[in-house]
C-alpha cells in the first residue's frame, strides 16, 4: 500500500487530469490532441463520418484516430490522393465508402451489392459486384504520377479468383494500374503504368499488397512489407479509366475479373519507400487488430 501512495503522490495533477478525463464523444483524453478532439486530420474524416451517417463508437473511433494521425506524422498521408477505410463500423449512409482523403472527392459507389460486414469490409461474388471509385490516374492523379504511383489493398479472404483492384485503356490492358493478389495457379500479378504484367507465386491472398512504382524502369509488389516482386518493367502512361476494386475497370466501364475476396481498406497515391510501406502496414493491422479482424501473422 505504501508503494501505491508513493506512486499516487509522485503524480502531477496533470497526470492525474488525463488519466480519468474524457471528451464528450468518450474517447480518452490522453489518446487525443489538446484542443477537446482528435489530430486534426482526423477530426476532419470524423466529422464528415457524422454528417452523411453514423460516426463509429470511442473504441473504434480512437483506433482510427491513432492510425490516421501516425501516418500523418510518418508522412504517409500526404502521399495517399485516395484512402477508403471498408472495415468501418456501418455503411447505412455511405461511410465505407467514403474517400478520407477529401470526403467531397471521389467517394465511391458500390454496385450489385458487394457484402458489407462491419469491420471487415466488402466481399466481392465473383460474379457482377464491383466498386468504383470515381477517380482516374490521368485525370484526377496528384501524387500518382507515371513513375511514382502506388495502390494498394487490405485482403481478409484467400480464394484464387479476380482482381483485387485495377483500371486499364482497354482489354489489352494498356496503361494499366493493377493488383491481383491471387489468381489462377495461385500468382499475384501486378501492373503499375504499362500493359505489361509481372507476377510471383503466392499460397495466401490474406494480408496487406502494395503496388508501388517509383522508378520509370520497374514495378514492384509488397505483400506484409516483404518486396516479392521486382519486376523489371518500363512505365508507357496513365489511363482516364476509374479504378475499381473487387474487379477490373476495362476501358471506361466494362467490368472483368470480379473477385471473390473481402477488402478491408483500399488506397491510391505517389510512389512509396520501404519506410512508407512499413508504416502502412503496421499501422492497419494495429487497427485490425484492435476489433480482432486483422489477418497478418
Amino acid at each position: 500500500m505504501s508503494e501505491l501512495t508513493d506512486c499516487i503522490n509522485n503524480l502531477s495533477a496533470k497526470d492525474i487530469i488525463r488519466s480519468v478525463a474524457k471528451t464528450a464523444n468518450g474517447v480518452p483524453f490522453y489518446l487525443q490532441t489538446v484542443g477537446g478532439g482528435f489530430c486534426s486530420e482526423y477530426q476532419r474524416i470524423y466529422d464528415d463520418l457524422a454528417g452523411s451517417g453514423t460516426p463509429p463508437g470511442a473504441a473504434v473511433a480512437a483506433a482510427q484516430n491513432r492510425m490516421v494521425c501516425g501516418w500523418v506524422d510518418d508522412g504517409v498521408w500526404a502521399k495517399f490522393d485516395i484512402f477508403y477505410l471498408f472495415a468501418q463500423t456501418t455503411n447505412a449512409g455511405g461511410e465505407a465508402l467514403m474517400n478520407w482523403v477529401s470526403s467531397g472527392l471521389y467517394n465511391a459507389t458500390a454496385f450489385n451489392a458487394p457484402v458489407f460486414t462491419a469491420l471487415e469490409g466488402f466481399l466481392g461474388d465473383s460474379a457482377t459486384t464491383y466498386i468504383d471509385t470515381g477517380w482516374d490516374p490521368a485525370n484526377n492523379g496528384v501524387n500518382f504520377m507515371q513513375d511514382s504511383a502506388s495502390i494498394g489493398v487490405y485482403v481478409r479472404v484467400n480464394s484464387l479468383d479476380g482482381f483485387d483492384m485495377g483500371t486499364a485503356d482497354d482489354v489489352g490492358h494498356t496503361n494499366g494500374i493493377e493488383l491481383v493478389t491471387r489468381w489462377g495457379a495461385g500468382n499475384s500479378y501486378i501492373r503499375n503504368n504499362t500493359a505489361t504484367s509481372s507476377s510471383v507465386g503466392n499460397a495466401d491472398s490474406r494480408g496487406l499488397f502494395i503496388n508501388n512504382r517509383v522508378l520509370s524502369t520497374h514495378q514492384d509488389l509488397y505483400k506484409n512489407k516483404i518486396r516479392t516482386i521486382n519486376g523489371a518493367v518500363a512505365s508507357a502512361g496513365l489511363t482516364a479509366s476509374d479504378l475499381f476494386c473487387l474487379a477490373i475497370n476495362i476501358g471506361g466501364g466494362a467490368t472483368a475479373q470480379h473477385t471473390d475476396r473481402q477488402l478491408s481498406m483500399a488506397f491510391a497515391g505517389g510512389g512509396l519507400t520501404q519506410t512508407d510501406i512499413d508504416n502502412i502496414t503496421d499501422r492497419f493491422e494495429v487497427y485490425m487488430d484492435s476489433n480482432g479482424k486483422g489477418v497478418i501473422p
